[in-house]
């Protein structure tokens, strides 16, 4: 599904879930703090691949969770530009 990501080890899955988590976050700091709600759309597309990336590491499919998550950051990365 995800061509060229690796599987990875639980700790450094978890910490690139983590890391992506917080990149969701600076989002919508920034949205609020600009009051701009315009990209709210795609900002829950992000969140709704973390949350996938989160059940996906759960379940041990790291791969999977490395994916969703790098998917979500891509998004947040593109709202902050």
């Amino acid at each position: 599904m995800f061509v060229g990501l690796s599987a990875q080890t639980s700790e450094q899955a978890r910490y690139f879930v983590n890391r992506t988590h917080i990149a969701l976050a600076k989002v919508e700091k920034v949205m609020y703090k600009t009051n701009n709600a315009s990209p709210t759309a795609e900002l829950k597309k992000g969140l709704k691949f973390q949350t996938i990336a989160g059940k996906m590491h759960q379940e041990g499919n790291f791969e999977k969770a490395i994916g969703y998550s790098y998917k979500a950051r891509e998004i947040s990365l593109e709202l902050l530009k």
